[in-house]
């Protein structure tokens, strides 16, 4: 078993492409304001998508690209301290006279060193793995000390990100009670009756006639107006729910920036293990701005495919009615 585990630790030590990440986070709440509203109307809902239904919403693919960036910085970041980590695991195995390099490419040299590692004795092994592990202990001290030696901005940006679980599952549940508190009220309203007497002949069915028809269009005519209404009112259901959720991620991302400006944005932490619980922290919040973008567009897309699919959708059978 030991054997085993000395084997892995050996083939975990992998160089890994890393990339700079020069750029600066931007401000969370200013992300948060420039996500829209949804549209009040179909007809305006419409206006946000191309004919296939893919978004050309200037504005909003303008945010994601923004988003998507700093998703990527923080992946930038965490990609340095991996890398600043696995450099280490390449220095103790050096220490220890393995070539890193051989290692990766000869199977045979590979072999060599598990064998050597099955002929050591339980001491051996262990003054192995002491010598091995030596220079990331000693980095463990120093990223201690480098805790010890933070700003007080960022121990209160830690204690804020520490906490943010507990934020976050309060918050989910208040998002269930919400989402179903808002869906039942779509419901109401989409199936609510329409109040507008239907031909007696099924649009679908094969004796509806030439005079068939005609009162179909007749009936369609009345009921599009109708349809597009409903579709207003539930647009303006699901806006206030929006709205509401908006305003709490207004605290939240004022929260944030409070927080983790005077860190730049984690970046100002001295500690690795302090860099790693900020850009954690940062990167949720992102996420929740994020996921309100994905609202807003998937309330805008039912009602533009709405309209997108007309008002004859609802003359057949088998339309939802």
């Amino acid at each position: 078993m030991r054997v085993r585990l000395l084997v892995s630790m050996l083939l975990l030590a992998i160089p890994a492409s890393t990339t700079s990440a020069a750029a600066e986070q931007k401000s969370l709440v200013d992300l948060l304001n420039r996500v829209p509203e949804a549209p009040a109307t179909a007809q305006d809902a419409v206006k946000w998508f191309d004919k296939e239904g893919h978004l050309v919403h200037p504005a909003i693919l303008a945010l994601k690209a923004d988003l998507e960036a700093s998703k990527k910085i923080g992946e930038a970041s965490s990609a340095k301290d991996g890398a600043n980590a696995q450099a280490l695991a390449i220095q103790g195995m050096e220490n220890v006279g393995i070539d890193v390099a051989r290692m990766q490419k000869d199977p045979a040299y590979a072999k060599e060193m598990q064998e050597k590692l099955k002929k050591m004795s339980p001491a051996e092994q262990m003054a192995f793995v002491q010598k091995m592990t030596q220079p990331q202990r000693q980095a463990s001290i120093q990223d201690v000390k480098a805790m010890a030696a933070e700003t007080p901005a960022v121990d209160a940006a830690i204690e804020a990100a520490k906490g943010w679980n507990e934020t976050m599952q309060a918050r989910v549940k208040m998002q269930i009670a919400g989402r179903s508190e808002t869906d039942q009220a779509v419901q109401r309203v989409a199936y609510k009756p329409i109040g507008i007497a239907r031909p007696k002949i099924e649009f679908d069915s094969p004796g509806c006639d030439k005079s068939c028809d005609a009162q179909w269009r007749a009936y369609g005519e009345k009921l599009w107006p109708v349809v597009l209404d409903r579709e207003a009112d539930i647009l303006q259901i699901r806006r206030t729910a929006l709205q509401r959720d908006r305003a709490e991620l207004l605290r939240l991302m004022q929260d944030g920036d409070r927080l983790l400006a005077p860190t730049q944005y984690g970046a100002g932490a001295r500690s690795q293990v302090n860099r790693t619980w900020l850009n954690g922290y940062q990167q949720s919040l992102v996420g929740e701005i994020d996921q309100l973008i994905e609202q807003t567009q998937t309330a805008a897309k039912r009602a533009a495919d709405v309209v997108n699919s007309g008002v004859e959708r609802l003359f057949w059978a088998s339309a939802n009615r």
